[in-house]
């Protein structure tokens, strides 16, 4: 159904972010706001600025999924390939 397939493609993306999230982090996912800051450092250079919540700066950054719309728009069914849609 198509519940089922928004499903699947919400969770692949979900997975996805959490790859991307890791790619290049030699110590996993950061977990203290020094290494949050670093990981930005790593991905966006030393001109990157935040003055407190490193990870949420990070995140914010990152790639995710929108939700589902309530108009059941026809380019949500093909979200996971765009050039179905074409």
């Amino acid at each position: 159904t198509n519940e089922e397939v928004l499903a699947d493609s919400k969770k692949w993306l979900e997975e996805s972010r959490a790859a991307l999230l890791n790619v290049g982090a030699a110590q996993g996912t950061p977990t203290t706001n020094d290494e949050w800051k670093k990981e930005a450092v790593r991905r966006w250079g030393n001109k990157v600025s935040c003055t407190s919540d490193w990870k949420k700066y990070v995140e914010s950054r990152l790639a995710k999924p929108p939700p589902p719309s309530a108009l059941d728009l026809l380019q949500e069914y093909y979200a996971h390939d765009m050039w179905q849609l074409l």
